[in-house]
């Protein structure tokens, strides 16, 4: 039975290959399936399953993603979270939202160099948006 992810400790305390396969196996689809769709070989992607590789190519990575209908925000965060976890790298939809709103990579660059903030400041922002909206920082689809 595959595993199933809701937390952000879920995602935290899993791994990219696993919920690969936890996913594929649950919509029951074969690796030659979803590796013909991505496009990727069979082998390619069971080295992914089995944690032999990193997540691959964003191109690669986006047809695994539409593959495997990942669609939900909370989902997606998930999954470019893993596979960015195994590249030791930003997950995608982050870099690809600092690409198009160079302002906030302005305003990290000022945190971590000139120490505007810390991080208790930045975890009380968090809090402070969270209030406004009344809302915790789930990702609702």
């Amino acid at each position: 039975m595959p595993r199933v992810y809701k937390t952000i400790d879920d995602r935290i305390n899993s791994d990219f290959g696993s919920y690969i396969r936890d996913r594929r196996l649950s919509m029951k689809l074969g690796q030659n399936l979803i590796a013909k769709l991505c496009p990727m070989t069979p082998g390619y992607l069971n080295d992914i399953e089995h944690g032999n590789r990193p997540s691959p190519s964003d191109e690669i990575l986006e047809g695994l993603r539409s593959a495997l209908e990942i669609t939900k925000k909370s989902e997606m965060i998930m999954f470019y979270d893993l596979a960015a976890k195994t590249r030791n790298s930003i997950p995608k939809d982050v870099s690809d939202f600092l690409i198009k709103n160079p302002n906030f990579i302005e305003l990290i660059r000022k945190i971590v160099y000139q120490q505007v903030i810390g991080e208790r400041a930045v975890k009380e922002t968090i809090e402070a948006i969270e209030e406004s909206y009344k809302v915790p920082f789930e990702f609702k689809d």
